[in-house]
């Protein structure tokens, strides 16, 4: 069970519990389970590690993009379907930066999985993400 955190220093706390960490992974793995895709793109420090743990569980590859949302973009192939995992939503625009980068290597972003959605900053009341299904595993 994902206990409800008010922090987003607080998801260090969940997952160095062994049963946190699992359940967390659980809940994304649950995201993620009715998608067919090629690659995980994982973008963020929870996001990488919980995107390595996915990938590896649903036998899928893994890019991780940094920070500038720099990736390999020949790890990517014309026409795959891919995922995002990644850090928080807050108002979308970093994600909606990577999702067209990942766009104009000829993918399709066809879900995007956030550890944590910080609803003060407003990111799904300004739609910015509206062409692309999300959820998070916490809403703070």
């Amino acid at each position: 069970m994902i206990p409800e955190i008010n922090d987003f220093r607080k998801v260090s706390c969940v997952i160095a519990d062994p049963e946190g960490f699992e359940s967390t992974v659980k809940e994304l793995m649950s995201m993620f389970d009715r998608e067919v895709y090629d690659c995980i793109i994982a973008s963020g420090p929870y996001g990488q590690i919980l995107g390595g743990v996915l990938a590896d569980r649903m036998k899928s590859g893994i890019v991780f993009a940094d920070d500038s949302n720099s990736f390999c973009r020949k790890a990517l192939k014309d026409g795959w379907n891919v995922v995002i995992v990644t850090d928080r939503f807050e108002d979308g625009k970093k994600e909606l930066e990577l999702i067209q980068a990942v766009e104009g290597c000829g993918c399709r972003v066809i879900r995007v999985g956030f550890v944590a959605e910080i609803t003060a900053c407003g990111g799904r009341k300004s739609k910015i993400l509206k062409k692309y299904p999300y959820e998070a595993i916490f809403t703070i």
